[in-house]
């Protein structure tokens, strides 16, 4: 395919995807709950107090509110309570205020980050289907993703989820290039810098403690290996500090965030331990695959892809790429979230959407598509498999 003709399909994709989301901007609102506290965090980095900063969110609330989002707007105990669940993400609050600083427009300030974070997403993708797909396959692969509804749906929602997407994408990325070639410092030196700044965005990258280990026990090179165990301990000694500043802190943990959950979003005030809370968790993660299976009998286009997706990482696994290991470990850390947090959604899981269009691309091509794996690139990938968070306040 001609270069230019390609460059222009997948600026084609890009410009479609923008498109569609000012479209359904037209019509909703993009403040949800999550929202309103990310407005208070953001009024606050423009030098309101608490108190201003509350009102001015009051001031901003739909009419009408359900009795959960009633209690926690409107008791200002309760407020205070489900602001800290926020407190610890100030990265997209802090992104928000340094474009109002530029844009003097509330609205767009909110936005503009969102629209980045899609863009990301989609060149993230592109760049990884390239890696072992052909051009064609690449295309079609991420006119799926962009057609996929809930990667839209969650950019015109003012939450960050999508800026958690695409700085998971961009540390998978930087991984494979990190595999490619492991004397690069610098890929090494950003990927810390890139996981840094996820976790002030949201814990997902917390998982990255998972995906680093799966893809050290692929890879069979002893350099690679090597540079993959020191980013895996600096990933655990980042993982660590994080998690002791929150605990210094004070801030909500996760079992924290899951009796928030059991208690109706702080409707009601039971106190439960970590045993009462097992029964729950293990109950909510039944609950979140029988709804992921009925999302997929209802839309059966995904269905296809999900199936033939499974099939395609099982052949693929016969004759591996480095790129093969990197979708797949991508793929098993998103989806080992539901084991963590059992809330299914599927805006924390789009790297696991991701990896079933590759796999389920590369199965339609897969006898006549790909070079073959240098000899001393050939991967063993485990056989342990891990079992795909929307919170709301």
């Amino acid at each position: 395919m001609n270069k230019n003709i390609r460059l222009f399909l997948f600026l084609t994709i890009l410009l479609i995807a923008n498109l569609e989301s000012f479209l359904l901007l037209r019509h909703k609102s993009p403040f949800i709950s999550d929202s309103f506290f990310y407005r208070h965090i953001v009024y606050q980095y423009l030098g309101n107090d608490y108190n201003q900063a509350r009102n001015r969110v009051i001031e901003t609330l739909p009419a009408k509110l359900d009795q959960i989002s009633s209690n926690f707007f409107y008791n200002d105990s309760n407020y205070r309570k489900a602001l800290k669940h926020f407190t610890k993400r100030p990265f997209y609050p802090w992104l928000v205020g340094i474009t109002y600083r530029f844009t003097n427009q509330e609205y767009l300030s909110f936005l503009l980050p969102q629209l980045l974070a899609l863009n990301i997403v989609l060149i993230a993708s592109i760049y990884l289907f390239r890696q072992g797909l052909t051009v064609a396959g690449a295309i079609i692969s991420t006119a799926l993703l962009a057609a996929f509804p809930p990667v839209i749906e969650w950019t015109t929602y003012f939450t960050g989820d999508i800026i958690g997407a695409s700085f998971w994408l961009l540390q998978i990325a930087l991984l494979f290039k990190l595999i490619q070639k492991p004397k690069e410092t610098n890929t090494k030196i950003i990927f810390m810098a890139v996981l840094i700044l996820s976790l002030l965005n949201r814990e997902q990258s917390l998982l990255m403690n998972l995906v680093v280990p799966i893809l050290y026990l692929s890879i069979k090179s002893q350099p690679t290996k090597r540079i993959l165990a020191t980013v895996w301990k600096l990933t655990v000694l980042i993982s660590i500090i994080y998690l002791s500043v929150l605990k210094l802190t004070e801030q909500y943990t996760i079992l924290d965030t899951i009796s928030y959950l059991r208690n109706n979003y702080g409707l009601s005030e039971n106190v439960y331990t970590f045993s009462q809370n097992i029964p729950f968790i293990l109950q909510s993660i039944v609950y979140a695959h029988q709804s992921f299976l009925m999302d997929l009998i209802h839309h059966r286009w995904w269905l296809a892809i999900t199936l033939t997706g499974i099939i395609g990482a099982v052949f693929a696994m016969k004759r591996p790429k480095i790129i093969d290991a990197v979708m797949l470990a991508s793929a098993i850390g998103s989806y080992a979230a539901i084991f963590i947090y059992p809330s299914f959604g599927y805006k924390y899981f789009f790297p696991i959407v991701i990896s079933l269009i590759y796999f389920s691309i590369k199965l339609i091509r897969y006898n006549h598509s790909y070079r073959d794996v240098p000899p001393q690139r050939t991967l063993q990938i485990p056989r342990t498999v891990v079992g795909p968070d929307r919170q709301r306040t």
